[in-house]
């Protein structure tokens, strides 16, 4: 503020106008004291424009309709809510292994995928398992056994616990995303 009204006060002219006298002083102060505070006003603003920020999280969350209705009650971390919601802006949408590995990346999962396949003579080799007809669109997301979300100073909100941890935020958000036919298993553990 001082800085503002340093400012202010250079651009009187010189001659006309005594920058110290107590009238001109005080009007000046508060010129800049309101510069300040629409300045303020504006970085809030802009912190609140992008999601990363966690500044308007909750305001988000109620325009994306999140959290998904199977984590509702869950104690999710800052961190996990602003991952939802990004996933869900800069998802497109896709039925592709990769469409769904990138998915688990951007919620804070590394996974691999298995799909399943019913055995065919002349494509099955010794050693590989016998799937019936029904694995045709079965498919398995592969993840560590329990990933912890860690609370970091500037992204964790007061009374936020200290660790969160589980993969229901995983499990929801890929079921949804799913192709309805599919059927869709979750292995924790060895990938």
């Amino acid at each position: 503020m001082s800085n503002l009204l340093a400012q202010l006060r250079l651009m009187l002219p010189p001659e006309s106008y005594d920058g110290a006298a107590p009238n001109l002083s005080a009007l000046l102060t508060a010129e800049a004291n309101a510069l300040a505070l629409a300045q303020n006003s504006g970085e809030r603003v802009y912190d609140q424009t992008w999601p990363e920020t966690g500044a308007a999280l909750d305001e988000w969350e109620r325009v994306l309709g999140l959290p998904d209705h199977c984590v509702v009650g869950e104690n999710l971390a800052v961190r996990q809510r602003i991952a939802a919601v990004m996933a869900k802006l800069n998802g497109v949408g896709g039925q592709s292994k990769a469409f769904f590995i990138q998915l688990a990346e951007s919620l804070g999962y590394a996974v691999t995928i298995t799909e399943f396949k019913p055995a065919r003579a002349g494509i099955a080799v010794a050693g590989d398992a016998i799937h019936g007809p029904g694995w045709t669109s079965a498919w398995m997301i592969n993840a560590e056994p329990v990933n912890v979300f860690v609370a970091r100073a500037g992204s964790a909100a007061a009374g936020e616990p200290l660790a969160v941890w589980g993969n229901k935020l995983l499990e929801c958000r890929i079921s949804a995303m799913k192709p309805a036919h599919t059927t869709l298993l979750f292995s924790y553990g060895a990938k």
